[in-house]
């Protein structure tokens, strides 16, 4: 049987196109927008699967500079449904870190929680980190309970 699959438009990933459409449904009835910020394709890849099987519309970006002109672009968007609810991200990322993300986000006049993912995660890192905002840092490896918890936990109420 010949099988179709579907590019995405950021990270390449294929995908067969019926595991395409189940995702692309989810995501249509999503009510949480998950701006995901990790330049690993594999991981972010692993991570959009969850966060989507979740229910989350996962919008990806592989750098921070990528990262900071989705934001510019969703952040002020006229439709709310398309702004982020949450922003996930690496701190160790090309261009822009995770920490600069942060930044750029409590800048804006709408709060968004912002959860920071390291594999470095030193207590000088967590407390600059919650000291410039972050709703939490997930140290990796973590488990995507931990991930599924910490999303949770930074939505509004």
């Amino acid at each position: 049987m010949r099988r179709h699959y579907v590019v995405t438009r950021r990270d390449f990933t294929l995908r067969s196109a019926e595991e395409e459409r189940r995702l692309e449904d989810l995501e249509r009835n999503a009510r949480v927008q998950v701006l995901l910020v990790e330049d690993d394709a594999e991981l972010r890849a692993f991570l959009t699967r969850v966060l989507r099987h979740e229910g989350h519309h996962v919008i990806e970006a592989g750098s921070g500079a990528v990262a900071l002109e989705l934001l510019g672009e969703l952040i002020f968007a006229p439709e709310a449904e398309r702004r982020p609810t949450v922003v996930l991200s690496d701190v160790r990322l090309p261009h822009f870190s995770g920490l600069e993300i942060l930044e750029a986000v409590q800048l804006t006049t709408r709060r968004i929680p912002v959860i920071l993912m390291s594999a470095f995660g030193t207590e000088r890192l967590h407390q600059l980190a919650r000291g410039l905002g972050a709703a939490q840092v997930l140290d990796k490896p973590f488990e995507m309970d931990a991930l599924r918890a910490a999303v949770r936990a930074a939505l509004p109420a």
